[in-house]
C-alpha cells in the first residue's frame, strides 16, 4: 500500500489528520489465483479520503488519485522480484460520503490493488 500512497502523493496511512488531507487505508483483500509454486494474484482494497472544506478541491484530488493510480503501467510501481502490482482498478467511484457541522466534506473511494506475491522461502 506504501507504494501506492507514494505514487498518488497521499498525505498518510490511516484517516486524514486534518482538513485538506489525503489517507489511503486497507480495507480488505483476498487472494484470487494460486500457483503450484506458492506464488498467488492477490487482490488488496484500499479506501482512499479526501477532506477539505472546499468540496470542489476534494471532488478534484479525489478524482486525480483515481485517476493516477487506475491509469499508471505497472512498471511505473516500484516492486521487488518478491511482489509486484499488476493493475489498480476503481471499485466504488470517488463520492461526498459527508459534511460534517463545520462544513468539511469527505469523500471516499475505494480501489482494488492486483499484485502478484512470490510466497516460496
Amino acid at each position: 500500500m506504501e507504494t501506492l500512497v507514494e505514487a498518488a502523493g497521499i498525505e498518510c496511512i490511516g484517516l486524514p489528520a486534518s482538513d485538506e488531507a489525503a489517507a489511503a487505508s486497507f480495507s480488505g483483500g483476498k487472494i484470487s489465483k494460486r500457483y503450484l509454486d506458492g506464488s498467488v494474484i492477490y487482490e488488496m482494497n484500499i479506501r482512499i479520503m479526501v477532506r477539505s472544506p472546499d468540496q470542489l478541491f476534494a471532488a478534484d484530488r479525489i478524482s486525480g488519485i483515481c485517476g493516477l493510480l487506475t491509469g499508471c503501467a505497472p512498471e511505473n510501481f516500484k516492486g521487488t522480484d518478491k511482489w509486484r502490482i499488476l493493475s489498480v482498478s476503481i471499485v466504488s467511484a470517488p463520492s461526498l460520503e459527508k459534511t460534517d457541522e463545520r462544513g468539511v466534506c469527505l469523500f471516499s473511494c475505494e480501489l482494488s490493488a492486483r499484485c502478484f506475491l512470490d510466497c516460496r522461502n
